[in-house]
C-alpha cells in the first residue's frame, strides 16, 4: 500500500509520513481519529515495513539496469562510428541501412 487514507475525513498518510509520525500515536494526523484509524494504520505500517525495503531494492535496479542500458548504447555507438572510420580518418559511407540486392 503506497498511502493510509482515513475513513472518518479521506486524509492520506503515505508510509514514510506515518512511519514518522504515527508509530507511537496511530490516529489520523488531519482530524485525529484514533477509533477508526489505529488498527489500519498498525497493519499499514507492518506491511510497509515489509514493501518498502523490497521496493527501494526494485527502484536501484531498475536504475542500475537504465544506466547499464545507457552505457552499452553509448559503446555501442562509438564502437559502430570507430568501424566505419578509415585509415585516413575518414567516415565510410554506412551500410547498415541499405536494401539488400
Amino acid at each position: 500500500p503506497a498511502s493510509h487514507c482515513c475513513p472518518a475525513c479521506g486524509c492520506n498518510v503515505c508510509f514514510d509520513c506515518a512511519k514518522k509520525e504515527l508509530v507511537q500515536n496511530p490516529r489520523c494526523p488531519h482530524c485525529g481519529n484514533a477509533d477508526r484509524n489505529a488498527a489500519e494504520l498498525e497493519e499499514f505500517l507492518a506491511c510497509g515495513a515489509v514493501i518498502h525495503p523490497i521496493a527501494t531494492v526494485c527502484t536501484c535496479i531498475t536504475s542500475a539496469c537504465q544506466r547499464l542500458c545507457e552505457f552499452s548504447a553509448t559503446y555501442a555507438q562509438g564502437a559502430l562510428a570507430a568501424s566505419q572510420k578509415t585509415q585516413g580518418g575518414k567516415t565510410k559511407a554506412s551500410t547498415l541501412y541499405e536494401p539488400m540486392a
